[in-house]
């Protein structure tokens, strides 16, 4: 039975990386990639996940793949689809309650049969009503997990509500592990995504004049000071000054063509 990926994304009130967040399943269905039958079970894993979320949660788009393991591209690009979504998570805000930080996180643990077990974190769930922190710091959620679990055994318990967990080997071979059963198994906070450096695009044959003109100003400091000791006239101190003033325009502009275009 063919194996997909389907990964749903979600806005929390912006749009910068920060206010979104995705989760992702493995699937077996026995239908295209773009059928009624691939949306219906993409509507059905929506659904489970709006009844974890608050209505401040909107619902963006899914987009279904050919399954490629975590981390592996490319995905076919004859088996690509995105679904626009439109709709809200389904637990209602009450009034004068705040939403808890996006990083506040439930995690959720995918039951299999044997085998290593699965777990997915969802980003954005809890309202500062969910949530107590013990004096030691550790964060725990007030809602009855049962609340949470029903979303997931109403979902199994549809008509082609299945879930797996999937691998595949250096050949290219699947293995699968159904799943079973999805608990609340707790609280986290998680990390944020960190922003990469900047990339250095200078080459070597811009950087070495730049290079070469700081060290003859150096040279020309180091001449000043070693010649005149300490008793510098003041004119010879004015000197010093733009020379050092000289140095640091020389390495602005060597820090501006590390970073150009980046």
């Amino acid at each position: 039975m063919p194996m997909f990926t389907v990964r749903i994304y979600k806005s929390y009130g912006g749009r910068s990386d920060r206010n979104q967040s995705s989760n992702t399943y493995d699937i077996n269905l026995e239908a295209a990639i773009s059928s009624p039958e691939m949306l219906a079970r993409v509507n059905k894993l929506v659904t489970a996940e709006a009844g974890l979320f608050p209505t401040s949660v909107n619902f963006m788009r899914a987009v279904v793949s050919t399954f490629a393991q975590e981390g592996r591209v490319p995905y076919n690009p004859e088996g690509f689809k995105v679904f626009e979504l439109n709709r809200t998570g389904d637990r209602p805000i009450p009034q004068g309650v705040d939403i808890m930080p996006v990083e506040v996180a439930g995690v959720f643990k995918h039951n299999v049969a044997f085998g290593r077990s699965g777990r997915q974190t969802y980003k954005g769930m809890f309202l500062e009503s969910d949530i107590v922190t013990s004096p030691g710091g550790v964060i725990t959620s007030t809602v009855n997990p049962q609340v949470f679990n029903q979303q997931w055994e109403a979902y199994y318990q549809q008509n082609g509500g299945t879930l797996d967990i999937a691998t595949r080997d250096q050949a290219g071979n699947f293995s699968t592990r159904a799943v079973i059963s999805t608990v609340f198994s707790g609280v986290t906070v998680a990390k944020r995504t960190r922003r990469r450096k900047k990339k250095i695009v200078a080459s070597e044959s811009t950087l070495a004049p730049l290079l070469s003109d700081t060290l003859q100003v150096l040279a020309e400091i180091a001449a000043v000071v070693f010649t005149r000791g300490k008793a510098l006239p003041i004119l010879e101190r004015g000197a010093l000054a733009a020379i050092a003033g000289s140095i640091a325009s020389t390495t602005g502009t060597i820090i501006g063509e590390l970073t150009d275009g980046a």
